[in-house]
This record gives C-alpha cells, structure tokens and sequence, in this order.
C-alpha cells in the first residue's frame, strides 16, 4: 500500500503525534514498513515494544533491512521471560510498571536526543492496566512528547483497541492514518 505509506512520510514530516491504525492480518507487515520509512528520516528514534522482545526485534530488523542503530529501545516483556543484557536497549519489569516506563521513555529521548516514539502497541497495555490509567498514562507520554518537541508514532491493530482507548488516543493525536484490509 504505497499510498499509506506515502501518507505516514508525509504526516512524518508536518504532524507531531500520528496513530497508524492496521488490520491485525497485516500489522506486523505495515508496522515494519513504517519502520523503515522512520529510520530514513530520523537518525535517533526510541522504540517502546510491549508486545515483541528486543531480540526477537533487532532479528527482524536486520531481515528487514532496518537500521536498528538508529533506535534506542525500551522493551517492557523481555524481563517476564528473562533476557540478555544489551547497549541498545532498556527493559521495564512489566507493561504494569507505567510510572518506570514513564520514566525510561523520558531518559531515553533526552539521552538519546531523539526526533521521534515509536509506541508498539498501546492495545497491550489494557491486559496489563486498567483502561483509565492507561489513558493517564499515554496523555502524560504525548504531553511530554510534545514538550520536548520529539514526534510519537502510535501503531495499534485497528480490531483489537478499546473503543474508549481508541477515541481518547486519536483524541490525542495530529493525524490519524488507517491502513484498510488486504484483499
């Protein structure tokens, strides 16, 4: 879907906070495609994983040609299953410790002196928190994005958000792009 793509490279260049709302038989597809469409505008990204491990991530970057030096990851599940250490990466205990994630997406676009989050995906989140304080908690995020000045990417598999979290982050947003099904 080049047209998509061409919309996220443009919302990229002239909106701050962008939901990329995809199908779940296509999100993985769509949401490395939009990575490689990031990592050649922006030299330094954090990218916040909730759903895969870093490992498992940095594999399928490297397959993808996507240049993983060009994120700084925070990886809130490696540390449920246990993971190795590694330069590139922070690990949250669990996707319920919101205030330590806070507090690691904060440093790592400040350290990192980063121009944009990646969030995949707030639709995990609710599994692990309850709905309200999960839309405190991305509130807090993208006002802080803002501040900084620093762009957020919010991919989410459009069948499987909460509708109030789904009203409330396109609330949030500049630009909502959604892929539709594949045929």
């Amino acid at each position: 879907m080049p047209g998509k793509l061409d919309e996220i490279s443009k919302a990229l260049d002239e909106k701050q906070i962008i939901i990329i709302s995809i199908p779940s038989n296509d999100y993985h597809h769509h949401v490395l495609q939009s990575l490689k469409i990031i990592s050649e505008k922006f030299d330094k990204s954090v990218f916040v994983t909730v759903n895969k491990p870093y490992m498992a991530l940095s594999e399928e970057f490297r397959k993808n040609g996507i240049d993983e030096s060009k994120f700084r990851f925070i990886d809130c599940i490696t540390q449920l299953v246990s993971g190795p250490e590694s330069e590139n990466c922070v690990y949250v205990d669990s996707p319920s410790e919101l205030t330590a994630l806070f507090r690691e997406i904060s440093k790592a676009i400040k350290d990192n002196n980063s121009g944009l989050m990646v969030f995949d995906s707030v639709a995990t989140l609710p599994a692990y928190n309850k709905t309200d304080l999960v839309v405190r908690f991305l509130h807090t995020v993208i006002a802080q994005l803002n501040v900084e000045k620093v762009k957020g990417v919010f991919p989410f598999p459009s069948d499987g958000l909460e509708e109030v979290l789904s009203k409330d982050l396109e609330m949030f947003s500049d630009e909502v792009v959604e892929f539709g099904e594949s045929k």
